[in-house]
């Protein structure tokens, strides 16, 4: 396990390790392998395949956030609706329904089929304006977007998403908010089918369901984190009623 620096400070949630302000990732036993946490602000992709638990990971995120640490927090669902986000939450004991009553957290949606003529700039301008007003109304410091993978589908090139990602992702930042930046992994793709988020996000990390010998296991990679020591292995976790948690063997 990497030994977190002495030199820290918390305020409200966040820590300061030599110089770099970190905000808790709600995952017990990752903030340990992250030098304390994400970067803050930054924006994370997260990805995997079908049913790795990307969902959780950022729900949990969210949800430990208003818990512990009192920071608010927003889940944009991007092509689905907000009540699959509470099934999620009611699976995994996440009361996020009496968050939203204390608008601590909130739930939205975004739907971009809903254009005849998508267009990366006017989707990247709507989306900036509505999560900037509900940051503002809540304070919201943490943000969930899930997935970013239909405006790279809808896209009229990777270019043109790579520079819809690469805005939302610094407005954010400017907004002082970490955002997790979920994908969706093809099996026949190494991260991401259209590969360019990885070079403008700060951090990446990958879910996968892996089989050897007939035994069965959920891992988690960390490929990237700016301004972090983290380990080079997959990370093995379990996903049960009570979340997302990596294994005793990696965390004290």
């Amino acid at each position: 396990m990497i030994e977190l620096p002495k030199n820290k400070e918390k305020d409200e949630g966040l820590e300061l390790n030599d110089g770099v302000k970190r905000i808790k990732t709600g995952v017990p036993g990752l903030d340990d392998l992250l030098e304390g946490g994400f970067p803050h602000p930054s924006t994370i992709l997260v990805t995997g395949n079908s049913g790795t638990g990307k969902t959780i990971f950022g729900l949990q995120y969210l949800y430990n956030g208003v818990k512990k640490y009192d920071q608010p927090g927003i889940y944009l669902t991007i092509q689905a609706q907000g009540t699959d986000v509470t099934w999620y939450a009611s699976r995994f004991n996440l009361d996020i329904h009496s968050l939203q009553e204390e608008r601590k957290m909130i739930i939205s949606r975004y739907e971009v089929s809903e254009y005849e003529k998508f267009n990366s700039k006017t989707v990247a301008r709507e989306i900036e304006k509505k999560l900037s007003r509900i940051i503002s109304s809540i304070g919201a410091k943490r943000i969930v977007i899930d997935s970013i993978s239909p405006f790279g589908y809808f896209s009229s090139s990777k270019a043109n998403y790579g520079k819809l990602v690469h805005r939302l992702s610094k407005s954010l930042k400017e907004e002082d908010c970490s955002a997790l930046f979920i994908s969706e992994k093809p099996y026949n793709s190494e991260l991401t089918p259209f590969e360019v988020e990885p070079y403008l996000l700060d951090g990446v990390i990958s879910l996968s369901r892996k089989e050897k010998r007939g035994n069965r296991k959920r891992t988690l990679h960390i490929h990237k984190m700016t301004a972090t020591r983290s380990p080079l292995e997959d990370i093995t976790f379990n996903l049960s009623e009570d979340g997302f948690k990596l294994l005793p063997s990696y965390y004290g």
